[in-house]
């Protein structure tokens, strides 16, 4: 028995029709030593979790976790798994979630709307792990109380807001439960030497501050082909320059070229910021 073997059967619906001997083989085998030092471990527990019942989901996702070693493209795994977890019993993933000692889980404490400060902690402890957000963070609109950021290190709470921060793209205001000065003396009084860290995070934190809000950001050309044209943008994001020209539809407006015909345009656009609460 190998993992391929076993990913291909439950590709094809085997688990249904095999018997209850058959599937304590693949449980067994899902927990031995040879599946987890196996470069597709990730892959096959995250099949199994994927094509088999619900009870066995659960038992093949715990012993998932309970190692250290699991295997290629694991984070990928990781979220599949906790996504069809949630469906079938969200109330016993985060059950598993709280009493696992693996920091590595606990950002996903956050797809859940009302959490403890301790809980709320323990997430952001292991999101300071990361180089980058996750989206379902963004998706959920996670908004980090001052208890639980406080409670935090200095260095990781910097880390953290750092990392809460990496989406160029965030569409509110991901700390509306501080107000400037909180935020201020929070950052500053903290870590004085990563200056320049802190001061890059305080100047993101202005601009995010407003993200909700609406602005009409314009955008206007004359071409010698087209003429004059202009394209006018209402959003809770891109509510500023800087904001429109990291956009999909900035890349096109704002190059030197009419967005219209292709020509050259001679000279950028214009950038007008009409409603812009910042």
């Amino acid at each position: 028995m190998n993992n391929r073997d076993i990913m291909r059967n439950l590709y094809n619906g085997g688990w249904k029709t095999m018997r209850a001997d058959e599937k304590k083989k693949i449980k067994d085998h899902a927990a031995s030593d040879t599946a987890r030092n196996s470069y597709n471990f990730a892959r096959l527990m995250g099949e199994l979790v994927q094509y088999t019942d619900d009870a066995t989901a659960f038992e093949v996702f715990n012993i998932y976790i309970g190692g250290k070693t699991q295997g290629y493209g694991a984070a990928g795994y990781d979220e599949g798994m906790i996504t069809k977890l949630f469906e079938i019993d969200k109330d016993k993933l985060k059950t598993i979630l709280e009493d696992n000692k693996n920091e590595r889980y606990k950002k996903y404490l956050f797809k859940y709307s009302k959490l403890s400060v301790e809980n709320e902690v323990a997430g952001l402890r292991s999101l300071s792990k990361l180089s980058a957000c996750p989206t379902f963070v963004y998706e959920q609109r996670v908004s980090p109380s001052q208890d639980a950021l406080k409670k935090l290190p200095s260095v990781m709470r910097l880390k953290c807001l750092e990392v809460l921060m990496s989406d160029m793209h965030i569409s509110y205001n991901i700390f509306k439960n501080f107000n400037d000065d909180e935020f201020k003396i929070m950052l500053f009084g903290s870590v004085l030497r990563h200056r320049d860290r802190v001061e890059a995070t305080w100047q993101k934190y202005n601009e995010i501050k407003h993200m909700g809000k609406v602005a009409i950001v314009k955008v206007k050309a004359k071409c010698k082909t087209c003429g004059p044209w202009e394209f006018q943008l209402t959003s809770q994001r891109a509510r500023t320059a800087a904001g429109i020209k990291n956009t999909q539809i900035g890349y096109q407006l704002l190059s030197d070229w009419c967005c219209l015909c292709h020509k050259s345009l001679g000279s950028p656009p214009q950038i007008i910021v009409e409603d812009d609460n910042g």
